[in-house]
């Protein structure tokens, strides 16, 4: 009996292996994509998380990306599609889009930009309430702060002439059509 076992068992492999063939021949490659673009925007819905259900799933970084394979996608098959499909299609990509932008509102500042900006004013506060045994190191941070901004002073007192020091004069050129006070 074990022998008539696994000869049905490899008819049932070999019956199996024809179904999928004919499965293989008749599928399209536009029905892959478009079975793809179909996950892409439920799973990319479910990652932008702004529903009650869905907020735990939130992960910006993953919805972008599907996003991005959607367009590329869509690029990729739009010639196959029909007109209804293509244009579903357009606006569902476009709602994505927005719902990310919305998404990214209620979300707020990236974590690691914000990590950096909170982690500057800290060591500032820190040298303002030492003893003055530290004001040299909160002169410091003042000098590179003031070194970032001297170039920008530099660059226009090197356009400007020196004789359009003057207020007045240095006026004059920025007013189309006017002639300096003094001129």
């Amino acid at each position: 009996m074990s022998d008539e076992a696994g000869r049905a068992g490899a008819q049932t492999d070999e019956e199996r292996a024809r179904a999928y063939r004919e499965q293989v021949k008749q599928l399209r490659a536009v029905d892959i994509a478009s079975s793809l673009m179909l996950d892409l925007v439920t799973i990319g819905y479910q990652k932008l998380g702004l529903t009650l259900e869905t907020a735990d799933l939130r992960d910006l970084s993953d919805a972008r990306l599907l996003i991005d394979l959607l367009r590329a996608t869509l690029g990729v098959v739009e010639t196959e599609l029909d007109d209804m499909q293509r244009r579903d299609l357009h606006s569902t990509l476009a709602q994505m889009q927005l719902s990310f932008a919305r998404a990214v509102q209620l979300a707020g500042p990236p974590e690691s930009p914000a990590a950096d900006k909170p982690a500057d004013p800290p060591p500032e506060e820190a040298h303002a309430t030492p003893p003055p045994a530290d004001q040299p190191a909160a002169q410091k941070p003042a000098a590179r702060k003031t070194a970032a901004k001297k170039p920008a002073p530099r660059k226009a007192a090197a356009k400007k002439p020196a004789t359009k020091k003057p207020a007045q004069k240095q006026r004059a050129p920025r007013e189309p059509g006017e002639e300096p006070p003094g001129a």
